[in-house]
């Protein structure tokens, strides 16, 4: 996508399995649970509505992202943060997902992101989804941990692992934890 004038995004690459998604899930729930935020999905689909979940893990639930979104009287407004799952795939970068104890799996990264026009938001939109922002991210580092390097050493940036995927990555020390095609290891 080309720059856009006013345009603000922001993307953090994670590993994190269902015990991670969970703990994730916890440190966000008594922001999102005061009815300032609400996790959906259906937002960036043509057809069909947009549906609220009371949870991230019931959100992934038969979908393959989530986004948490600000709440106006119950409805979803706004931007939204997007969530997608970390899976295990087989064979290569686009293969199929399989059971994590299958051999030559490999983990594959998603991501927390958003991509925003705060000029073309109203004044509470713009404070209450910065304000999100930030509680998602602090509630990231808080289940997670910068502990990846790329194949020469040096720290992968804005790369993060949950500690149920790390816990994996060390008992599957042969099999891969692939970011958007680039191959990291543990440090």
């Amino acid at each position: 996508m080309a720059y856009e004038r006013g345009r603000q995004s922001r993307q953090t690459s994670t590993f994190m399995l269902a015990a991670d998604v969970r703990a994730f899930d916890d440190v966000l729930s008594p922001y999102i649970s005061g009815g300032i935020g609400c996790w959906t999905t259906g937002f960036h689909k043509s057809e069909g509505p947009v549906v609220v979940h009371s949870s991230l893990g019931e959100a992934l639930t038969g979908d393959i992202q989530a986004f948490l979104r600000l709440t106006e009287g119950g409805t979803p407004t706004g931007p939204g943060l997007q969530y997608l799952p970390t899976n295990m795939a087989g064979g290569s970068w686009a293969g199929p997902r399989v059971d994590p104890e299958t051999p030559n799996a490999f983990i594959r990264a998603d991501r927390l992101a958003y991509l925003w026009f705060p000029d073309r938001e109203p004044h509470a939109v713009q404070t209450g989804f910065a304000e999100m922002v930030e509680v998602a991210w602090r509630a990231l580092h808080a289940v997670t941990a910068a502990h990846l390097v790329l194949s020469d050493g040096s720290p992968a940036r804005s790369t993060r692992i949950g500690s149920a995927a790390r816990e994996w990555a060390m008992k599957h020390p042969s099999q891969q934890l692939v970011a958007w095609n680039t191959h990291l290891r543990l440090r």
